[in-house]
């Protein structure tokens, strides 16, 4: 049996390799390759101004969507023992803080910071991307309900 301290280093690696995959590319790569194949057209960024009002407002939505977006990956890790990512699932199924009152608080997450940088870029084709991307998520088939104490535990 593994000791403690490996078990959570493994989990926080795993944890680490799900975040750097998944929402670096939704959230980093993808918006950057948009930006930099719009540079130049008619579409090209309009990076906002902190002296504007609404300079706040678009810190915000993001902040939230941050703190949904970490608050829901360590609750797979601790909670569900496993990560964000399809290939490494949580093996307890996690219905606690967020996930008490929203289906899916992650995406909900990725979708404020999208807003977040469409908002502080001025830039439609970011906004199409905020659009598309949460339909991807809907394609994957939803397993299976498991049996057993988890489900008597959310009946009760």
């Amino acid at each position: 049996m593994k000791s403690a301290g490996k078990r959570r280093v493994n989990l926080t690696w795993r944890l680490m390799k799900a975040i750097i995959i998944l929402p670096g590319a939704v959230l980093v790569f993808i918006p950057a390759a948009i930006l930099l194949l719009s540079k130049g057209t008619r579409f090209s960024p309009d990076l906002q101004s902190p002296s504007e009002v609404t300079f706040l407002l678009t810190m915000a939505i993001p902040a939230i969507g941050g703190y949904l977006a970490i608050r829901t990956s360590l609750l797979f890790t601790r909670s569900g023992d496993g990560t964000p990512a399809p290939w490494d699932p949580p093996q307890k199924m996690v219905i606690t803080g967020p996930y008490r009152y929203v289906r899916n608080p992650m995406i909900t997450g990725v979708i404020l910071i999208l807003l977040g940088e469409t908002m502080l870029f001025n830039f439609w084709p970011l906004f199409l991307w905020m659009v598309v991307f949460p339909g991807h998520p809907r394609r994957i088939p939803e397993p299976a309900p498991r049996k057993g104490p988890q489900i008597l535990r959310i009946v009760t």
